[in-house]
């Protein structure tokens, strides 16, 4: 049985989005600047390589298999890793590359690839352009081993202060050492379509993929679109379209994660805001989308007294064979050393909306922020994730101390770290969750490193 098998079911407002919300985003600021219940429980993935370390856990082993420079080769990996066949791991980085245009001269981000032995190979480096800039979260390969993606600014209309993102291809060139070939599908116009897509995509083993943005739609919350194999996109929901007297979206509002799908074409997934609740703009939910376009919320956050139940759910869910659901919160749970936002948590969420907190996070040696990337779940239905700080060492972000760590958490509520970043050659803030790889093994990404805080994050490899 693999340690960290690979996920399941598939890997804003912006005067509105919190401090916890933009969590998903911190290695975009770090490269431009070098178990209470919710309720009653229910059953139910070199060049600057560096060696082994000792790992805090005496049951897990640590590697970091590449560092970036924060030049060419990019700056601050922002989404999970994608691992083929042949053990190569493909990602993104929110910064650096070639061209200067972006974020104060820093790069507009890459796409890089990194071989079994550690070297890394730029793919494709944007230019901030009709191209696109800062690319994010999960990637996707289909058969002929052509990627698809998403970044979150650039293309061809304005939003804001910034451009409103593209869905990209990337074709593999037909002589090797060449930069490969960028096509973009969509680019979005802020409009109806939406715009800033913070999350990656998702495949659905038909030619479709899936993704969401945190704003525009007809009601600027935020959209569910599928996009063919052509580039034609099309809007399956809308958010905010329900407002209560407390000014919140009923419906929810800025989705920050892909969405997952199920056997009977229901998509699922979370907001960072809305729901319906009392609290301003909401802390999130998790929604359920028929195939014709009809939306269920399923759970609405911070519906118990200082949000012990979670808030601003920023992760993709992962679902069970049962049809139960798993995710993180980046906020809620125990307040903890988290300021006031709270340290965030794991839970579960049967097909009926009832949830149950596996872990809530303390801000100390447990882990603070889980990350915004999926969990992974074993066939015990032991899950795996990273939490941006907490642990140890002498990293601080958004008030909560500690360099982030990577944890299993039991279905029995037992949470245990496998490993405490120290924020120097093994990294710091690790933002997405782990890629499954040969057994026992998986792979992820911090957005920080060596020469803390100015690091621009590594690549690394935990095994057992």
């Amino acid at each position: 049985m693999s340690l960290f098998p690979s996920r399941r079911k598939s890997s804003v407002r912006s005067a509105k989005l919190t401090s916890l919300g933009m969590i998903a985003v911190v290695a975009l600021a770090l490269a431009a600047f070098p178990a209470h219940s919710i309720g009653a429980p229910k059953a139910a993935n070199a060049a600057k390589s560096g060696g082994t370390q000792k790992a805090v856990s005496p049951s897990a082993n640590f590697k970091t298999l590449y560092t970036f420079t924060g030049g060419a080769d990019g700056a601050g990996p922002n989404g999970p890793l994608l691992r083929d066949k042949q053990g190569n791991l493909y990602g993104v980085t929110s910064s650096g590359g070639d061209a200067p245009s972006c974020t104060f001269n820093y790069g507009c981000g890459v796409v890089f690839m990194l071989d079994p032995s550690g070297k890394e190979t730029v793919l494709y480096a944007f230019t901030g352009g009709t191209d696109g800039a800062f690319p994010i979260g999960d990637l996707i390969m289909d058969s002929r081993g052509n990627l698809f993606g998403a970044t979150m600014s650039g293309g061809i209309a304005s939003c804001y202060y910034n451009e409103c993102g593209v869905i990209f291809e990337l074709s593999p060139p037909a002589t090797k050492g060449i930069p490969w070939a960028e096509t973009v599908l969509h680019a979005f116009t802020g409009g109806d379509d939406g715009f800033e897509p913070y999350a990656g995509l998702t495949a659905d083993g038909k030619g479709n993929a899936y993704g969401t943005t945190a704003g525009g739609g007809l009601y600027q919350g935020g959209v569910v679109f599928m996009m063919d194999a052509s580039g034609n996109e099309t809007v399956l929901y809308n958010f905010c379209s329900e407002i209560n007297t407390f000014g919140n979206c009923d419906d929810g509002e800025s989705p920050s994660a892909a969405p997952i799908l199920d056997a009977q074409g229901n998509v699922y997934g979370t907001t960072s805001q809305g729901g319906p609740t009392d609290h301003d703009f909401g802390q999130g939910m998790v929604y359920k989308l028929t195939p014709d376009g009809k939306e269920t919320v399923l759970y609405s956050f911070c519906s118990v007294g200082d949000c012990a139940d979670g808030a601003h759910p920023t992760a993709s869910l992962v679902e069970d064979a049962l049809g139960n659901f798993y995710s993180t919160t980046s906020g809620g749970g125990n307040l903890g050393h988290c300021v006031n936002e709270g340290c965030g948590l794991v839970f579960e969420l049967t097909p009926d909306g009832h949830g149950t907190g596996l872990h809530r996070f303390s801000g100390d040696s447990d882990g603070a922020i889980p990350s915004g990337g999926t969990l992974s779940q074993d066939s015990q239905g032991d899950l795996y994730g990273t939490t941006v700080v907490g642990g140890n060492g002498s990293c601080t972000l958004n008030g909560a101390q500690g360099c982030g760590t990577v944890f299993r958490v039991t279905p029995d509520r037992r949470e245990t770290v496998l490993y405490r970043f120290t924020g120097q050659t093994d990294g710091a803030f690790p933002t997405y969750g782990l890629t499954s790889g040969r057994k026992g093994h998986a792979y992820g990404t911090t957005s920080g490193g060596e020469d803390f805080p100015n690091g621009y994050g590594t690549v690394f490899e935990i095994s057992q």
